[in-house]
């Protein structure tokens, strides 16, 4: 197991398996049927912020305070991509549908485009005015969704992915965004109190919005 706090966790359908990131620099995949260790501890140079899977539940990607994404084999716990590069530390990380591509966010305030194979960057640093909170692929693939602090939500296509396809604001910084499974619908929660349903296609709010009485 770990020898620090556990930062962040996430599971696997397709495996039954969890992975779970530490400030002590490992990363632990686990059977989530028996709590039994998958495998040997995953020995990172600095400490995790961040882990996940891609579908498949072959491969994971882990963001590290040393500026660098690395992806990794869960059976063998072998490198197989990375270290890739930002200039901060990257907080948030989503492998594409189909796994040939990894996104990252990054204090560094850009997001990026991998391919997921080599390590290879496959286009310009996807800029922002402030850190990157948040990044997600469409559930087509052919869409990326970034939030950060700059109180903005920004859809790219990701052909070419610097373009910004839409943008969407809140009246203070987001909490986190999430896409509905058919990529239709966007949800927004702000530290402004509130959440709201956007149509991720022309970022038009619906009318209503959940209200709350402090920050999200």
């Amino acid at each position: 197991g770990h020898d620090g706090p556990v930062v962040w966790g996430e599971f696997n359908v397709a495996r039954s398996l969890v992975v779970t990131a530490s400030v002590d620099g490992t990363v632990q995949i686990w059977e989530s049927a028996t709590g039994t260790a998958h495998g040997q501890l995953i020995y990172h140079p600095d400490r995790l912020r961040v882990v996940g899977f891609d579908r498949s539940g072959r491969r994971i990607a882990t963001g590290c305070w040393d500026s660098a994404a690395r992806i990794w084999d869960v059976d063998s716990g072998r490198l197989v991509a990375g270290p890739m590069w930002h200039r901060n530390s990257i907080g948030f990380l989503d492998f594409s549908p189909e796994g040939d591509r990894l996104v990252t966010a990054s204090n560094d305030h850009t997001a990026r485009i991998w391919d997921a194979a080599t390590g290879q960057s496959l286009a310009p640093p996807l800029r922002h005015g402030f850190l990157v909170r948040e990044v997600r692929f469409f559930p087509d693939g052919e869409r990326v969704l970034t939030a950060s602090d700059e109180r903005i939500v920004r859809v790219w296509d990701s052909n070419p992915p610097e373009t910004v396809a839409l943008r969407v604001r809140h009246k203070m910084a987001f909490r986190t965004a999430r896409l509905s499974p058919d990529g239709k619908w966007l949800l927004s929660a702000s530290t402004d109190g509130t959440a709201r349903v956007w149509n991720a296609t022309t970022g038009v709010a619906r009318k209503w919005e959940f209200e709350h009485s402090d920050s999200l």
